[in-house]
C-alpha cells in the first residue's frame, strides 16, 4: 500500500464574517447580533408585500370608520385570505405567529377565532330585521379611494356574474343551477364589478343562484347609480345585452357595451347590412392585443329599441376557417352512408339544411350558403353612447379580458369557493373580505406597473416568500432580524415600499 496522503482540518474557534473593503481588499469584522437560541422562524415576506399595500391604500383608516371595535379582526382576516385561505380557528394561530400585530399596534395580545368571528359579524348583521351595510359601506369607501389612482376609473366600468357552488345546509342565496355545469347543485351566485384600466374592484355582491345573468344587472346598477356613479359605460358580457336591460341602463343613467348574441332577427340584418367590400378596407384595420386583426365598421342606428352605435367586426381569418369547415362537412354529408354520421352533420349544419321529399328527406340550400359565407367572421357589437368611435367600441369591449381574469383569481388564488355559511348575513361578510383581498392583489400589480417592473403579483409573491424573520434569544432578550434578502428581493422591497417598515422594526 502506498503512502497515506496527509489531509488538513480547519476548526472554527470564532466566525467574524468577511466584508470587502475599498480597492477589493477583504477585512473582517464581527458580526452585528450573537444568537444563544433561535425562538422562532417566520416567513414574512408575501405578508409584509400585501401588508404594506394595505398602507399604500390606507385600508386601516376605512376599517377603523366603518367598524372601529373590529378593525383588526377584520384587517387579519383579509390578510388571511390573500395569504393562505386558512380556517379561523388556524388563520388566528398564524396571525399570532406574524408580526402583523406588531405592525399595527393592536395591544391585545392574542388573537381567537371568537375575535375572527366577531370581525366577520361586523361586517354584516341583521337588527331589528334590518340587514346592515357595514361591509357594502368599506367596498365604497375602498373604490372611492382607488378612483384617485385610476384615472379611466370612470370611463368605463366591466360587469359579470359568476356561480359558486354551495354546500351549505341552507340559504336564502342558494337555489338549483339552471346552466349545464351547475344543473341540479345548490349554487349561489356573485356579481362584480371592476374599473377600467388598472381593474380595481368597485362592488361584491351575493346574488341568488338559479337567477338569470340577465336578470341580476338591474340591483347592481341601482347600488352603483346609488354611490353616484352615472352616465359611464358599463361593459357586460353577451348574455346580458337584451332590451331590458338596456332600458333600465339608460334610465339610470349608463351607457351599455356589448357583444350582440345572434338570436335576433335584427342582429342577423344588422350583419348583413355592409358587403365585405365595404368593411374590408385599410381604414377599418384594427390591430388585436393578441395577434392578427380585424376590420371594424360602425353606424348609428336602432337596436334593441335603443338608438346608438352599431358596430360590425370583420375576421378575415376566422371567415376563411368558417367557410373551410362548413365546405368540408356538406361535402361529408353528400358522400356519407353512415345514419349517425348524417344525423351529427345536419345538426351542425343545420342552418343551412332544408327538407325535402325523397330518400334522404333533405337537401343543402346553396341560397342559405350563401347568406352564411356573407356573414361569415362576422359579429355584432353595440353601444348606447354614439359619441365612442366604433374602433374604441372593439376595444373597450376587449378589455373585459381583465373581469374573466378577476374571476379566475377570485376562484383560484382567493379560493371564493366552495361556500359553506349558512346566513346570508356571513356570506355578504364573507364576499367583502374576498373583496378587500382582491384589491391588495391589484394594488400589488399597479404598484409594480407604475415602477416599471415586468413582474406578476405571482411571480413578486414567489420571489419574496422566503424573506423570514428570525426570532433569537441573547442575554436573556429576544430579538429579530430578518434573513439576507437577495439583490434582486431587495430592489423589489425598494420599489414596493416594503423596506421602509421591515427593516426599521427587525435589523436592530
Amino acid at each position: 500500500m502506498g503512502q497515506r496522503e496527509k489531509s488538513t482540518r480547519q476548526r472554527v474557534i470564532q466566525y467574524l464574517g468577511v466584508d470587502t473593503g475599498e480597492e477589493g481588499n477583504e477585512k473582517l469584522i464581527p458580526p452585528a447580533h450573537k444568537m444563544e437560541e433561535i425562538e422562532r422562524a417566520v416567513p414574512v415576506g408575501k405578508l409584509a408585500l400585501y401588508y404594506d399595500a394595505a398602507q399604500y391604500i390606507d385600508l386601516r383608516k376605512a376599517l377603523e370608520k366603518h367598524c372601529p371595535s373590529q378593525s383588526f379582526p377584520v384587517l387579519a382576516l383579509v390578510m388571511n385570505q390573500v395569504c393562505n385561505r386558512l380556517s379561523l380557528e388556524k388563520a388566528a394561530a398564524w396571525v399570532n405567529n406574524t408580526p402583523l400585530a406588531e405592525w399595527e399596534g393592536y395591544k391585545q395580545q392574542t388573537l381567537t377565532r371568537v375575535d375572527l368571528d366577531n370581525g366577520l359579524s361586523q361586517l354584516c348583521f341583521v337588527k331589528n330585521g334590518i340587514k346592515s351595510g357595514v361591509g357594502l359601506a368599506i367596498q365604497r369607501t375602498m373604490a372611492e379611494r382607488c378612483q384617485k389612482l385610476d384615472s379611466e376609473s370612470r370611463k368605463h366600468l366591466f360587469y359579470d356574474v359568476t356561480k359558486i357552488t354551495y354546500f351549505g345546509n341552507g340559504c336564502s342565496y342558494s337555489e338549483k343551477g339552471y346552466t349545464l355545469s351547475q344543473r341540479g347543485k345548490w349554487t349561489i351566485g356573485v356579481g362584480f364589478v371592476i374599473s377600467g384600466e388598472h381593474g380595481f374592484p368597485v362592488r361584491c355582491g351575493a346574488i341568488p343562484g338559479s337567477k338569470n345573468d340577465t336578470l341580476t344587472m338591474e340591483d347592481m346598477l341601482a347600488a352603483l347609480e346609488s354611490w353616484g356613479y352615472r352616465g359611464i359605460p358599463m361593459i357586460v358580457d353577451r348574455g346580458m345585452l337584451s332590451t331590458r336591460n338596456i332600458k333600465i341602463a339608460r334610465k339610470k343613467g349608463f351607457h351599455i357595451i356589448g357583444c350582440c348574441p345572434e338570436t335576433r332577427s335584427e342582429v342577423f340584418s344588422e350583419l348583413s347590412y355592409w358587403n365585405d367590400e365595404d368593411v374590408s378596407t385599410w381604414e377599418n384595420a384594427v390591430k388585436r392585443s393578441s395577434e392578427g386583426m380585424v376590420y371594424v365598421k360602425g353606424r348609428k342606428g336602432t337596436l334593441y329599441g335603443q338608438s346608438g352605435l352599431i358596430v360590425v367586426v370583420s375576421n378575415p381569418t376566422q371567415k376563411a376557417m368558417e367557410k373551410a369547415n362548413r365546405d368540408m362537412m356538406i361535402k361529408e354529408l353528400s358522400e356519407t352512408t353512415d345514419k349517425n354520421r348524417v344525423n351529427e352533420l345536419k345538426g351542425v349544419i343545420s342552418s343551412v339544411i332544408v327538407k325535402q321529399r325523397g330518400r334522404r328527406g333533405f337537401r343543402v340550400d346553396d341560397n342559405l350558403v350563401q347568406q352564411e359565407e356573407f356573414i361569415d367572421g362576422r359579429f355584432l357589437m353595440f353601444c348606447t353612447d354614439q359619441r365612442i368611435s366604433a374602433k374604441n367600441v372593439f376595444t373597450i369591449y376587449f378589455q373585459r379580458d381583465e373581469i374573466e381574469k378577476a374571476f379566475r383569481c377570485l376562484k383560484g388564488v382567493l379560493s371564493l369557493g366552495p361556500i359553506r355559511y349558512q346566513r346570508p348575513e356571513r356570506i355578504d361578510a364573507y364576499l367583502t373580505i374576498v373583496f378587500l383581498a382582491y384589491l391588495l392583489r391589484t394594488i400589488v400589480k399597479f404598484r409594480l406597473k407604475n415602477a416599471n417592473i415586468d413582474m406578476s403579483v405571482d411571480l413578486a409573491v414567489d420571489e419574496l416568500k422566503n424573506l423570514t424573520l428570525v426570532e433569537y434569544s441573547y442575554k436573556g432578550k429576544v430579538r429579530g432580524k430578518l434573513t439576507r434578502a437577495t439583490k434582486k428581493q431587495e430592489l423589489l422591497m425598494n420599489a414596493m415600499g416594503v423596506d421602509k417598515f421591515i427593516h426599521g422594526a427587525y435589523n436592530r
